[in-house]
C-alpha cells in the first residue's frame, strides 16, 4: 500500500490530496469564500497543533463552539479526535442563556483544554457578575484557547483575575491565530 493512502473502515481508499470538505472562511482578509481542505491539509495541521500545544490522550477538552465554525469543528473536534483527547461538546445554543455552565462543566469533567473567542469571555464575565462559584474548580485547565476574533489583552486579564479564585492559572490563557485557508492553526505560542 502506498504511504499516502489510508484504508478507512468502509474500505474506501483516501489519499492525502483528496478533498475532505469545504470550510467557509470568516472573511477577515476578503469576502468569505469556500476553502477546499484536503485530508492531507487537515492531518498536517492536526499534527502541527498536537506538537505545538502538547495534546495527548491524558487531556480532556470542552467546547461550546459550533461545529459550523472552524475552531469548533477542526480545532475542538477533529484535532482532539486526532490526538486521542477525550472531548466534550456542549450545545452552542446553551452558552447564550447559561454561560456559567461552561465553567461548571469544565470543573465537573476536570477539563484540561477549553476555548472561546473574545466575546465569549466577556459574556461569561457578565453572566458571573458579582456571583461566586464555590463549587467550581479550574486547577485542571492547562490551556484556554483564545482566538477566532481579535484578542483583547485587557479582557483576557480581567477574565484571568476573576477565574483565579477558582484555580485557573494565568499561564493557561492561550492566544492563538488561525484561518480557514490554513485548515485552521497558524500560530500557537509555547504552552505556559
Amino acid at each position: 500500500q502506498r504511504p499516502d493512502v489510508t484504508t478507512v473502515p468502509s474500505g474506501a481508499q483516501l489519499s492525502a490530496g483528496d478533498v475532505a470538505f469545504i470550510q467557509f472562511s470568516s472573511g477577515p482578509t476578503s469576502e468569505p469564500k469556500g476553502v477546499v481542505l484536503t485530508h492531507g491539509n487537515i492531518l498536517a495541521n492536526a499534527e502541527g497543533s498536537r506538537q505545538a500545544a502538547g495534546f495527548s490522550p491524558e487531556d480532556v477538552s470542552l467546547s461550546w463552539m459550533p461545529l459550523t465554525h472552524d475552531m469548533g469543528l477542526i480545532g475542538f473536534h477533529l484535532f482532539m479526535m486526532y490526538a486521542g483527547v477525550q472531548q466534550h461538546l456542549t450545545p452552542t445554543d446553551l452558552f447564550g442563556p447559561r454561560a456559567l455552565m461552561w465553567l461548571k462543566w469544565g470543573s465537573a469533567k476536570r477539563v484540561t483544554i477549553t476555548c472561546s473567542p473574545n466575546f465569549g469571555y466577556r459574556h461569561c464575565l457578565r453572566a458571573l457578575g458579582e456571583k461566586t462559584l464555590d463549587d467550581v474548580r479550574l486547577e485542571s485547565v492547562r490551556l484556554v484557547f483564545n482566538g477566532a476574533e481579535p484578542i483583547s489583552v485587557e479582557l483576557a486579564e480581567e477574565f484571568l483575575d476573576r477565574m483565579a479564585p477558582l484555580g485557573l492559572r494565568r499561564e493557561a490563557m492561550y492566544p492563538v491565530y488561525g484561518l480557514a485557508e490554513a485548515s485552521l492553526a497558524i500560530s500557537f505560542p509555547p504552552p505556559g
